[in-house]
């Protein structure tokens, strides 16, 4: 295998994993209408939760006219589901910025790879040759690193996410909803 041909090999590599890159950015806007259906779902509960507390606390209220630690922690434990629920569109969102930019990042590295292949037979002179390839390699190197971290280690995180997601769609009670929070 000549020079050539193994770095024309790595950028096909490349433009070949840009394709379940592509597919799981789609399947993440799929997942963003999922996770709002679900948030809204899963408001109610809360809702229900909040009103719950709130009745035992005026009840305590009247008798003893104290807060106990049990309602305060299990009212934290509320806001935190709520403001953790509420968060689930903005990480998403995230993840799937990244993968959609890994896309590009992935087509300018294995671009880069192929002008790094053909940069002998390009007829530079000896000192412009090695400036050349010095900065092609180092621009295709960062560019391998950010489609690798910003894409393919992406696809992990939006599969734990869409798992996530399944199991918060089964959730009926508070409880379950805040364990599977917690969770995440």
């Amino acid at each position: 295998m000549s020079f050539i041909e193994f770095f024309v090999a790595i950028a096909g590599g490349i433009f070949v994993s840009i394709t379940p890159i592509i597919y799981f950015c789609r399947s993440g806007t799929n997942l963003e209408s999922r996770i709002n259906r679900t948030i809204k779902e899963k408001s109610e509960i809360i809702s229900n939760s909040y009103l719950e507390i709130l009745e035992e606390i005026f009840e305590r209220f009247k008798k003893t006219r104290t807060l106990t630690y049990e309602l305060e922690e299990k009212l934290e434990q509320i806001s935190d589901t709520r403001i953790q629920l509420n968060d689930l569109p903005y990480r998403l969102s995230s993840i799937v910025d990244k993968l959609t930019h890994s896309v590009y990042w992935g087509i300018l590295s294995a671009l880069l790879l192929i002008i790094f292949a053909y940069i002998p037979q390009m007829g530079f002179d000896p000192e412009n040759f090695s400036t050349v390839t010095v900065i092609v390699g180092i621009l295709s190197g960062l560019t391998i690193i950010y489609f690798f971290k910003d894409g393919v280690l992406k696809i992990d995180s939006l599969r734990n996410f869409q798992k996530l997601v399944n199991k918060l769609e089964l959730c009926r009670t508070f409880d379950q909803l805040y364990e599977t929070i917690l969770i995440s």
